[in-house]
């Protein structure tokens, strides 16, 4: 249960603290029963150590067995289930029921995210003997069914109290990186999605000081193509109102130089500069360099181009 938060107080308190000191703001009873928790699934343990995969937060046994977490989740399966089985073209006869069907890859689907390494029952192993008779073909849709419903409790789990926890750890090690704006000084990002619905936006960054949202750069192009649904639109907000020490304000320095919608005129700025000190700046080459003026001068700085995502959720 979530405890009645004051966000003016939460927000008047705030305080920017080294990201190597997140832990102490965690509530040790909570730390230590994580650590403690059970999480010695194949599955699970696989999925969240693949490349593709190391965003996501290990979700605890008892969430997991809970069947209240995965309400209302047929449907966003079933229409993911349905875009994976033309997209991998399989063959069906006349005989196929796209509703009994998802309905089988569905029941294998939460098998494998709640096994765990213990004795097996009959059950399990009647289980197990179906996915060992699937096809290649069905084996990859099972896996794809497999990761979207995790990816989907995802999203609901790092709303709770042992999710954020989870996930500040990741924050603390700068797991999904640092803002790309040179006033944040490197400040951790969080991820989030601009949809909470699925096969709409893949996941983008989101930084707590400069509050603005960036697609991925380079480095992280293993998770690239990763939903955003997976983790979500309110998660940055939880997560800062939670921790509102990482969402200071005045932590973040702003930019002195030239603003995008001023661009225009800064470049024609610049070509009238240009004239005057006879440099050999011209053209497209404009478009590279902006001119900003500290101490009196003018110094010609590198424009290192970046895609940032100005689209808002709605």
């Amino acid at each position: 249960m979530w405890q009645e938060i004051n966000y003016g107080e939460a927000f008047a308190k705030k305080q920017i603290v080294p990201a190597k000191s997140i832990l102490s703001y965690l509530d040790s009873n909570q730390k230590e029963f994580i650590e403690s928790s059970d999480t010695n699934r194949d599955w699970v343990k696989n999925y969240c150590s693949a490349s593709k995969s190391k965003w996501f937060a290990e979700i605890d046994d008892n969430y997991l067995r809970d069947e209240r977490n995965y309400v209302n989740f047929e449907e966003k399966l079933k229409m993911i289930f349905i875009s994976r089985f033309h997209k991998g073209g399989q063959n069906r006869n006349d005989k196929y029921n796209p509703d009994e069907e998802f309905q089988k890859f569905y029941k294998l689907a939460k098998y494998l995210i709640k096994t765990k390494d213990k004795e097996t029952s009959d059950f399990d192993l009647s289980i197990e003997g179906k996915i060992y008779s699937l096809n290649e073909d069905d084996e990859k849709l099972l896996e794809d069914i497999a990761e979207s419903l995790y990816g989907l409790l995802h999203a609901r789990y790092i709303l709770t109290d042992d999710g954020l926890i989870k996930m500040a750890k990741k924050f603390q090690r700068c797991d999904f990186g640092t803002c790309l704006r040179i006033g944040c000084k490197s400040s951790p990002v969080l991820p989030i999605g601009l949809s909470d619905e699925p096969l709409q936006y893949p996941v983008k960054i989101f930084c707590p000081l400069c509050h603005d949202v960036y697609n991925l750069p380079d480095d992280f192009s293993a998770v690239e193509k990763t939903d955003g649904a997976y983790f979500g639109r309110t998660f940055p907000s939880i997560f800062m109102l939670n921790f509102p020490q990482f969402c200071d304000e005045k932590g973040f320095i702003e930019s002195r130089g030239p603003r995008i919608s001023r661009l225009k005129d800064d470049i024609k700025n610049a070509q009238n500069k240009n004239s005057e000190t006879g440099s050999n700046i011209k053209g497209d080459e404009l478009k590279e360099f902006l001119i900003v003026k500290q101490n009196n001068k003018y110094e010609e700085l590198k424009f290192q181009r970046r895609t940032v995502c100005l689209k808002r959720p709605e």
